[in-house]
């Protein structure tokens, strides 16, 4: 905690502005070239987290210790659930030590540190059958992250196999009536009725996608936050970011909230950029695939630390991707435990769409203590395979 500290990372400043204007009564707005205006990007869901802990006085690194608490309370669910199923408990709870990923971004002003605890919550729900609670968890989950609406749809699907369709059309009504109240926020606001932001940079994300074989990682993020490198200047990036950005400007509605009705509009323009430039390069864009799909899983790579540490960390990593997968083959292919293939799709659910984009492994925080879980699994059978070799040696040996 101390050494992330002050635990700003890219869209804490305004998460924060967004509970602070919570707070005061000011309403849902964060800051904009126009001033302060209603978000049309944001989910309202962690900025409540803030605004609620705000409104009791917190701290920042007060949250933060809330955060690491929610992490460390799902490690403990997790934990309880193989205990009472007599699974091992021990090889998950030093998996989790070793594999900081996770916990790591429950140490910063971002989203992604519900998203763990919510996955948990959603598939003990789905494993005791209780439709509502699994109702209430995915709808809370797609109020902190859009990308998170994947969890109703799993959760839905998942409850219709273990429970009934009945139980699956009460879990969707349970997430709708959850999601109600923003969608009418949007609509009253906007003008449009929907249960997920309706600016996204999902366009943008897959644009700059189209251009990682022809730029450096560093030069992307760094024209992200409004700095032309010369290599993006000399490569055309930046004069396309230029004109796309014109005409989102030039296509948004006239009147209130223009700069937000730019941010709905340009995620459209910046999508038939990108297919575009896919249709025109499609072996690139494969590579790239390639890429990112190694990406969502390297998380080894944080700045300012040493390079021993960071190999370290991506090799931890890679053995958690290696044997999560094995684990979670395994579990299809005994069909004994339902929570383990359950997981298995869920990662799947949650990995697959952001493998095209322009993607951190951050974005996939959420699928990270199943995985563990399939890695315990894994690791206790090769434990135990050693401990019974050695035990018939021993007894071959007397």
């Amino acid at each position: 905690m101390v050494l992330r500290r002050p635990w700003m990372f890219g869209d804490s400043t305004e998460y924060l502005q967004l509970a602070t204007n919570l707070v005061g009564g000011h309403g849902y707005l964060s800051a904009s070239p126009e001033g302060l205006e209603p978000s049309a990007l944001r989910p309202v869901g962690y900025p409540l987290f803030l605004a609620a802990l705000f409104f009791i006085h917190l701290p920042i690194w007060g949250v933060v210790a809330c955060q690491m608490g929610l992490y460390l309370g799902s490690l403990f669910v997790a934990s309880r659930y193989l205990i009472e199923n007599a699974q091992e408990r021990t090889f998950f709870l030093a998996a989790a030590t070793l594999y900081v990923f996770p916990f790591v971004y429950s140490v910063a002003i971002l989203s992604e540190c519900l998203t763990v605890p919510m996955v948990v919550l959603a598939i003990l729900s789905i494993r005791r059958r209780s439709p509502v609670l699994a109702g209430i968890v995915s709808g809370s989950a797609c109020l902190a992250r859009g990308d998170m609406a994947f969890l109703i749809l799993f959760t839905v699907v998942a409850i219709w196999w273990r429970a009934g369709w009945r139980k699956a059309v009460l879990s969707l009504s349970v997430s709708i009536l959850v999601l109600v109240p923003y969608s009418l926020w949007n609509f009253t606001t906007f003008g449009e009725a929907s249960p997920l932001p309706l600016a996204t940079v999902s366009g943008q994300s897959l644009f700059l996608a189209t251009w990682e074989s022809k730029l450096q990682l560093s030069d992307l993020k760094l024209m992200v936050g409004g700095a032309v490198t010369p290599a993006a200047r000399a490569s055309g990036f930046a004069t396309q970011v230029a004109q796309d950005d014109a005409l989102a400007s030039k296509m948004a509605p006239a009147g209130p909230y223009h700069s937000r009705q730019i941010q709905i509009v340009a995620p459209h323009i910046y999508m038939e950029a990108a297919l575009s430039r896919i249709a025109s390069d499609p072996i690139g864009f494969v590579a790239h695939d390639v890429r990112s799909l190694w990406r969502l899983f390297n998380t080894g790579e944080f700045d300012n630390i040493p390079r021993l540490i960071q190999w370290a960390l991506q090799a931890i990593s890679s053995a958690v991707w290696i044997l999560s997968i094995a684990g979670f083959l395994i579990a299809l292919i005994e069909r004994k435990n339902d929570v383990l293939i359950l997981s298995a799709f869920l990662v799947v659910t949650l990995l697959v769409p952001h493998i095209p984009l322009h993607t951190e492994a951050r974005y996939t925080a959420a699928s990270r203590i199943p995985m563990l879980m399939a890695v315990a699994m894994v690791v206790a059978r090769i434990w135990n395979g050693i401990s019974r070799g050695g035990v018939a040696r021993a007894g071959a040996r007397s």
